[in-house]
């Protein structure tokens, strides 16, 4: 499985395709005030903030990860993941 996060007891590793980072460091959410903020960057802080809902030692795909979110950015992002995710 490509582009995969896992929740171990100390962290939580991401795994991700180089090209697909690429694509997201090309976008700013809509409405962002900081400058050089990406779609990579809110990715990033997406499992910070919610690694802790997810079971140890399970892999998880970018897209199940976000499915499990209430949070409204991750609902409002989830969409442009999604796309970026399942296009292959």
């Amino acid at each position: 499985m490509e582009n995969y996060i896992i929740n171990t007891y100390n962290k939580t590793k991401m795994q991700l395709q180089p090209e697909k980072i690429e694509i997201m460091k090309k976008y700013t959410p809509r409405g962002c005030p900081f400058n050089n903020y990406t779609m990579f960057d809110l990715l990033i802080d997406f499992i910070n903030m919610y690694s802790w809902k997810l079971e140890t030692g399970r892999t998880y795909s970018i897209i199940e990860f976000l499915n499990a979110l209430n949070d409204i950015k991750a609902i409002t992002y989830k969409n442009f993941y999604i796309e970026l995710f399942e296009e292959g």
